[in-house]
């Protein structure tokens, strides 16, 4: 598998410390720089200081979901809107039946592996006219 031509940098958001590993490591095989994170409100802090090009959410972190830093980028990134992907191993419960309904985005379904990841990324940069650090 091959990387984007060009690094991008992504953020996830992900509280498990063993996934976050993954996410790193995974990323890293595909040529991505990565940013991980384990809290959404570190997640809303860093979006409104750093230059990325797309998001992973987890939809579950403590205490809280992954939808309310989608709902800040809507408001306040709308640029990253069509680059953000949720994380989950269940997406079956009816609030995020609801919101994935409302909002066509690509969900990466846990446990994942190298060609899940890499096909999502994909997907989500295939427009030759997306440049990275938009």
């Amino acid at each position: 598998m091959t990387g984007p031509s060009v690094r991008r940098k992504l953020l996830v958001v992900e509280d498990d410390e063993m996934l976050q590993e993954l996410y790193r490591q995974l990323l890293e095989m595909l040529g991505y720089d990565s940013v991980i994170l384990g809290r959404a409100e570190e997640a809303i802090q860093a979006l409104s200081t750093e230059a990325v090009d797309g998001v992973i959410l987890d939809l579950v972190v403590p205490r809280e979901t992954g939808l309310p830093v989608h709902e800040w980028i809507a408001q306040n990134r709308p640029d990253l809107l069509r680059r953000a992907v949720l994380s989950s191993g269940d997406f079956t419960h009816p609030e995020i039946r609801s919101f994935t309904a409302r909002y066509d985005i690509p969900k990466l379904v846990k446990p994942f592996g190298l060609a899940d990841l890499s096909d999502i990324l994909a997907r989500l940069f295939a427009d030759p006219e997306d440049a990275p650090g938009a």
